[in-house]
């Protein structure tokens, strides 16, 4: 059996690594990131990546769409009004609407996530200098010994 990425010659065929079915269902991220160069709130781009990093997940698309999408909306056209919503420049007045709910849809995805993740020393240690590299918007090295838990 032949490989699916490399033509007949053998010569490498790049489209063939975006074959994947999932990459089918989640909304590109070429296209998402032109929609977050157009948004001046930084909030605001991190909630349209967010939609896309769920979009890559099976169901994760719909169980979003549920959770923010109004509820006059059918199930299919609550997916559409989502992606759309990160998509489309001329969804901005919208996004602004929706922004809360994907905020607390945010948070508890992550406080989900966190649950059962047991933080080491060292873990709050990087977590402090990542906290500090934020708020002072600059660049921190962490370092220390292999194999400690610094990644």
């Amino acid at each position: 059996m032949s490989s699916t990425r490399t033509s007949e010659n053998g010569a490498f065929r790049q489209e063939r690594w975006s074959s994947s079915p999932t990459l089918d269902r989640a909304l590109k991220s070429n296209l998402v990131a032109a929609r977050c160069s157009v948004l001046d709130s930084s909030e605001h781009r991190e909630a349209v990546w967010f939609v896309q990093f769920l979009s890559l997940h099976a169901g994760g698309l719909r169980w979003a769409a549920a959770e923010i999408a109004p509820d006059y909306l059918t199930e299919d056209d609550r997916e559409k009004w989502l992606a759309r919503l990160c998509l489309d420049p001329g969804s901005n007045n919208e996004l602004t609407a929706a922004f809360p709910r994907l905020r607390d849809l945010m948070a508890d995805y992550a406080r989900q996530k966190g649950d059962g993740v047991a933080v080491t020393e060292i873990g709050r240690a990087v977590y402090q200098a990542l906290d500090y590299c934020s708020k002072s918007r600059c660049l921190v090295m962490i370092s220390g010994k292999p194999r400690i838990g610094k990644t």
